[in-house]
């Protein structure tokens, strides 16, 4: 039996895989067609970018009607550190509110403190006692211009944070006058765009800024920005460092011995110090600290007029110091007063000691031995290291200077005083026959008026603050002699590239000497005295008041040159450094602070 073929069925289709999905239709798909929503999402873009002015606007309206007359806030992130800084912060806050009886002060900080903890940090450290205690504007993001956050490009991310740290102070409490003290040049552009006003828009003799009769009314004339600059963030002189490849504390052996690294490092520098001097320049009146702050400054921010450029010394506590006798005990010693830190540069300091007490046993001298004929003025000197530790990066520092007195066999001549109180801090510098400063380019070097202050001679690096304004005028370098009573370099008088030598201490290489030095201080044996006192009685400035050096030849000659001297020499020679001393202190300091800023706000 034939049976009829059965119609083809169809195909079925494939049933579904775990693993595959059928491909949705459009008409059921309920994935986002991008094509068609793209066209919503353009003009949300452009309406929100069009907006961003309108919102400016709005929020530096708010932020304007609470602006209060009078109102002065003190950006001073770190209110704890003790040094010159904080002394500045101070001795400013108290010559504002003298200057103008209604100022309201506040202090922008990221310690836990209070007004009344404050004000008497300041009397117990520093000596000063406010008019009124100050308000407090905690911020709590200090820790953005910290530099142990930015192990890479230090200088830009600790410059960024300082924006985000400012842009966190107004928005707290906006003044009417800012007033940074700690060096923060990038705050200011955030100031003036979120509240606006040039030098003299809100003058007059009603105060500065703000608005209404409670100085909460909006317009006001905007915020005035005010700066005291201890020193430049970035300076020509570390552009050249690292673009002659010289390894110092800042510029560490990888970078310099690599031209790749240097040549990149040199353009981040160049762009960092064109950023700088644009946001350096928002700010209406700049207070630098010495001739050499101010010279960077003036090279660096263009934008600033000459004419908003004042050179301010900074206050200096001398008053005790200078109610010290100026007679020194025998045989005397050498002090140095400065933070174990690589560019204060102890080792120099060292080396120049040994180099400076050859002539003489290197252990403690013999009271049985007969007297030399021709007595050593080193005999029995010694070096006194004081200066303060941080942390454990500092003592590792003190450790290896300690090593290194060791192995320039000079251990039983060097002692080191660490952290010591004030007190004994005026004691030491009171019985000092002389200070030594060894720091290459230092801003100002408030140790060294300590030191003329005391009746100490100073012996100062030739260079930057003590050079152009504190050691004036020094010692001239003198012409021949031998290593006879004034002392002399070493025989030929060749100069020494600095550095801890092969076979001394690892571990120091960072600290630099500041290279060589051309028409140094040599110092040379003469017979008349060093200074007449005639010419300090007719007019103290006039006489010199100490020495300057570079190399290690230069300080252990000028070293051996003051003690060399009779006691009536080196008491002239004081005499006229405790003269100079005086033109920093806090009086002179708050006097031209006031000269600056009054024709500012109006006060008489």
């Amino acid at each position: 039996m034939a049976f009829p073929s059965p119609a083809p069925a169809p195909s079925p289709s494939p049933s579904p895989s775990p693993s595959s999905s059928p491909s949705p239709s459009p008409s059921s798909s309920p994935s986002p067609n991008l094509s068609s929503a793209s066209p919503a999402i353009v003009p949300l873009f452009y309406t929100v970018l069009l907006l961003l002015p309108l919102i400016l606007v709005i929020v530096r309206s708010y932020i304007r009607s609470r602006v209060k007359r009078h109102s002065f806030g003190f950006f001073h992130p770190f209110t704890n550190d003790g040094g010159g800084g904080e002394r500045v912060l101070w001795c400013a806050v108290r010559a504002i509110q003298e200057l103008d009886p209604l100022a309201l002060c506040f202090v922008y900080t990221g310690d836990v403190a209070t007004p009344d903890s404050l004000a008497e940090r300041a009397h117990n450290l520093f000596g000063v006692v406010l008019p009124r205690p100050v308000e407090v504007v905690r911020l709590s993001y200090r820790h953005l211009v910290e530099a142990s956050l930015y192990p890479r490009f230090t200088l830009l991310g600790q410059s960024l944070g300082s924006m985000a740290l400012a842009l966190e102070a107004v928005l707290r409490r906006p003044p009417s006058v800012f007033v940074d003290t700690a060096g923060y040049a990038f705050s200011y552009p955030i100031v003036k765009l979120l509240l606006g006003g040039r030098a003299g828009g809100g003058g007059g003799a009603g105060g500065v800024g703000g608005g209404g009769a409670e100085g909460g009314g909006g317009g006001g004339g905007g915020c005035l920005v005010v700066c005291y600059t201890h020193y430049p963030t970035i300076s020509g002189d570390m552009l050249q460092r690292v673009q002659q490849r010289t390894a110092m504390y800042n510029n560490d052996d990888t970078v310099a011995s690599s031209s790749l690294l240097s040549s990149s490092k040199l353009y981040y520098y160049r762009l960092f110090a064109f950023l700088y001097g644009w946001a350096g320049g928002h700010a209406d009146t700049v207070m630098v600290n010495s001739s050499w702050t101010e010279g960077h400054i003036r090279r660096i921010w263009t934008r600033n007029r000459p004419s908003t450029v004042h050179r301010v010394y900074p206050p200096c506590d001398t008053a005790a110091l200078q109610a010290l006798p100026l007679s020194r005990p025998e045989p005397g010693y050498v002090v140095s007063v400065a933070q174990f830190r690589p560019e204060k540069n102890h080792a120099l300091q060292l080396r120049a000691f040994a180099q400076a007490i050859k002539p003489t046993a290197l252990s403690d001298p013999d009271p049985t031995a007969g007297a030399p004929s021709e007595p050593d003025p080193m005999a029995g000197v010694r070096l006194k290291l004081v200066g303060s530790s941080r942390h454990r990066e500092d003592e590792r520092r003190i450790e290896l200077l300690g090593c290194l007195a060791v192995s320039l066999g000079i251990e039983r001549r060097v002692d080191f005083a660490v952290n010591i109180p004030f007190r004994d801090l005026q004691q030491l510098l009171g019985s000092a026959t002389c200070g030594l400063h060894t720091m290459w380019d230092e801003h100002f070097g408030i140790s060294v008026v300590e030191y003329m202050a005391a009746g100490a001679i100073p012996i100062a690096h030739d260079s930057a603050g003590p050079k152009l304004d504190i050691v004036v005028p020094a010692c001239p370098a003198l012409e021949g002699g031998s290593a006879g009573k004034m002392g002399q370099a070493e025989e030929g008088g060749e100069e020494k590239e600095e550095g801890v030598g092969e076979g001394e201490v690892e571990g120091l290489e960072g600290e630099d000497s500041g290279g060589k030095h051309e028409g140094g201080n040599q110092v040379s044996e003469q017979s008349e005295p060093l200074i007449s006192k005639g010419e300090i009685e007719a007019d103290p400035s006039a006489s010199p008041v100490g020495f300057l050096a570079t190399t290690e030849d230069e300080y252990a000659a000028a070293m051996r040159a003051v003690f060399a001297m009779s006691a009536e020499e080196r008491e002239r020679m004081a005499t006229a450094g405790r003269e100079r001393a005086k033109r920093f202190s806090e009086e002179n300091f708050e006097k031209g602070f006031k000269d600056v800023l009054r024709p500012m706000i109006g006060c008489s």
